[in-house]
Order: C-alpha cells, then sequence, then structure tokens
C-alpha cells in the first residue's frame, strides 16, 4: 500500500505494541534490566519531555528486544516494540520482578505511523533531547523522530509513532493535520532508510547492541549499573575491537523472502555478515536490507564500487549495493581502552 493511499482508506496500524511497566520499585527494576539509563527522563506533563532508545540483552549479552521508553508518571513507564515480540517479552520480565513492587501488561493501545510535511532538524546543542515525546490532545502519546541529516531520505519529514487510547481515527486526524498518516509498509521502510535496527522473533538474541550501532543511536549508556549482559556489552565496547557495524544496502530483488540472520557474501568467500532487516521498496522506492558487515569487508565493496550478495551463498543471492548511510559510522574497527577507575 502507497502512502498516498493510505489517506483515503481505514488507518492501518503498526504492528507494534506497548508494554506499560509501573508501580513502586519501577524505575528501579527497569534500571537493572534495561541497556539505557531511566535516570535521564522525567514524567510526561503538558510540555515535551525526552524518550530514549532501550535495548533488553541475554546474559550473552546479545539483544532480545529493541523498544522506545518514556515516562508517564513518577512509578510508570512505557516501551513501544514490536508486536511480536511483546507478549514473550512480558513473560520474561516478569520471571525477574520477584519480590518488587511493579506490574508488567501490555497496554489496551493501538500504534500509527505519521509523518510531517516538514522536516524537524537533528538537536545540535550538547545534551539537547533529539527524541521528545509529547501529548497533543488527551488520548494520544506522539514520540517524535528526527529526520537523518543525510541518506537516501535526508529531506523528508520527521517521523511521528503515535500512540492511540479511546480516540477514534476522526479525532486524532483532526488534531494532527500537518501529519500525513503512512501504511505500515511504508513506515517499515522510512525506519529501515534512517538505519534504525528492530530485534524481531527471528534475530532475538544475534547481536550484541555495537554489531547493529546500538550505541551510535544513544541505545546504551555505558555508565550505568548492571543489567543482563553488561559485562559482554562493556567488554565489547572496552576491551575488544569493535569489528562488525551496521550499514543499509539497497538490493536487486524483494529482500523480504531471505530470513532474517541469513548470510552475507562477498566473493565465493566466507560469509562476511548477517541480514538484520529487509525493506521492500514501493512507488519507485528502491527495495532496502540492514545488514551487519565486516567493516574490512564494507570497505572494499567502496572502495571498489562493488557488490555484496545476500543468501545461502554467493552464487544464489540477491545483490547489494552500498548507498549513502544516513548517520556517521565508524570505518575502522576502535581500538581496546580501558575505562579509566575512579
Amino acid at each position: 500500500m502507497s502512502s498516498t493511499s493510505s489517506q483515503t482508506t481505514s488507518p492501518s496500524p503498526l504492528p507494534y505494541a506497548v508494554l506499560q511497566i509501573q508501580g513502586a520499585d519501577a524505575q528501579t527494576f527497569l534500571q537493572g534490566q534495561f541497556t539505557n539509563s531511566l535516570s535521564k527522563l522525567q514524567p510526561l506533563t503538558g510540555q515535551p519531555t525526552a524518550y530514549q532508545r532501550n535495548g533488553y540483552c541475554s546474559a550473552k549479552g546479545r539483544l532480545l528486544a529493541i523498544g522506545r521508553c518514556w515516562q508517564t508518571a513518577a512509578d510508570a513507564y512505557r516501551l513501544l516494540v514490536p508486536q511480536e515480540i511483546s507478549e514473550a517479552l512480558i513473560k520474561r520480565l516478569r520471571m525477574f520482578v520477584l519480590r518488587a513492587k511493579v506490574t508488567i501488561e501490555r497496554a489496551d493501545v493501538q500504534v500509527y505511523g505519521l509523518q510531517s510535511t516538514a522536516s524537524v532538524p537533528q538537536a545540535t546543542e550538547p545534551g539537547a533531547p533529539a527524541l521528545l515525546v509529547d501529548q497533543p490532545i488527551p488520548g494520544l502519546t506522539r514520540l517524535t523522530q528526527p529526520t537523518a541529516p543525510q541518506g537516501i531520505n535526508g529531506s523528508a519529514g520527521a517521523l511521528h509513532w503515535l500512540v492511540v487510547e479511546n480516540r477514534s481515527p476522526e479525532v486524532w486526524r483532526e488534531a494532527l493535520p500537518d501529519q500525513r498518516l503512512l501504511s505500515p509498509i511504508d513506515w517499515h521502510w522510512q525506519q529501515t532508510a534512517l538505519a534504525e535496527p528492530w530485534i524481531w522473533a527471528a534475530s532475538q538474541d544475534r547481536f550484541v547492541p555495537q554489531a547493529i550501532n546500538f550505541e551510535l543511536l544513544d541505545g546504551v549508556d555505558f555508565q550505568k549499573g548492571c543489567y543482563p549482559g553488561q559485562e559482554v556489552v562493556a567488554r565489547s565496547q572496552y576491551l575488544g575491537k569493535l569489528k562488525t557495524r551496521l550499514f543499509v544496502m539497497t538490493a536487486d530483488q524483494d529482500p523480504s523472502g531471505c530470513t532474517l540472520g541469513s548470510d552475507v557474501w562477498l566473493e565465493d568467500a566466507a560469509p562476511i555478515g548477517e541480514l538484520v532487516q529487509t525493506a521492500l521498496g514501493t512507488d519507485g522506492r528502491p527495495n532496502l536490507v540492514l545488514v551487519s558487515l565486516d567493516l574490512t569487508a564494507w570497505n572494499a565493496v567502496v572502495q571498489t564500487k562493488g557488490s555484496l550478495r545476500l543468501g545461502p551463498s554467493w552464487e544464489e543471492g540477491l545483490s547489494l549495493r552500498p548507498m549513502a548511510q544516513p548517520y556517521a559510522v565508524p570505518l575502522e574497527p576502535n581500538q581496546p581502552v580501558r575505562p579509566k577507575l575512579n
């Protein structure tokens, strides 16, 4: 479905769910589970406030979920995640509640994707929150994601997650006249073009945060306390070499049939990367993939203006080609740096 046709038909919600975590111990509990620090958040009131990318890892330091987290009250938080992993995530988090005064439920809401007609620039002041959440009217929560300064959709308008609670489409469309509705296909393409990785059921427990640029997107706070897999994530950052990074590439055919985690090839040798996310191109836009790649292989392809292959082998794979990245990605393996102890 194209974004134009979605304006004249019934709105289709995005395949995302919202978790409601609340109770006297909510912040302490989540602080011990997630990769980012919830102390950076403030309760949502009449003014826009910051929300954050957040991750949840296994004990091996590999991501089980990526979400968008915001604070709704002094002892209440919400987390937006893909619908297909939401029930399993609730069940797993409840296993660690023990005696903490915390409840974890799925909120009775629907999530839609909107796009502004004008772009919202990235924050330029140090410490200024680039991700803002507000409530245009009661029952609507809007999480704004600024456009990238470069890349295939660098001049596009800002994207908005719209969390709707007990409001009809007629009401919230009237309240947001300068923002057009995107279909789920269009929304997912936009997220992929921005190199925004998500963890789906098929990609759980495969990637450490740095392998898909999650710390570059401010999804990891290396100064906060412990959480599952924290030691592995910190060791990768400070004591090892980060040899793989996330890149968005174009595909010569529809990549949606490829299983997440499929191999990426540079000539007929050993695989040099894995598939993280796919997006079908419509309305003349290219098919896109997010791949976690060996940096040496990426640099070689860029320098030679060559291509990679995605699939079971080089001979059977789809052709992938480099494109402008929406944000800066380090192109050399990082050197181990031991953190200074206080």
